[in-house]
């Protein structure tokens, strides 16, 4: 299942899970996604990692997300 993204206003989305939630009603299907658990696939969740850096002495393999993507793309 794909999740939507977060740069489409949530409007639209819900606009769009209510006239897919119809258009499956018609062909009795059950519906991928409603505006009831749309919520659940555009939710955003942010860390925030200070104390697993202090408490646990943890540290990055790649400490940004830039360095992270530039040894995705290099490896």
């Amino acid at each position: 299942m794909r999740f939507w993204s977060t740069w489409i206003p949530s409007y639209i989305q819900r606009s769009v899970a209510r006239y897919n939630e119809r258009l499956q009603s018609k062909i009795n299907r059950t519906p991928q996604f409603t505006p009831d658990n749309l919520k659940l696939y555009t939710n955003s969740v942010r860390l925030k990692v200070e104390r697993l850096e202090k408490e646990l002495s943890f540290s990055w393999k790649y400490p940004s997300a830039t360095s992270g993507l530039e040894a995705t793309l290099q490896g």
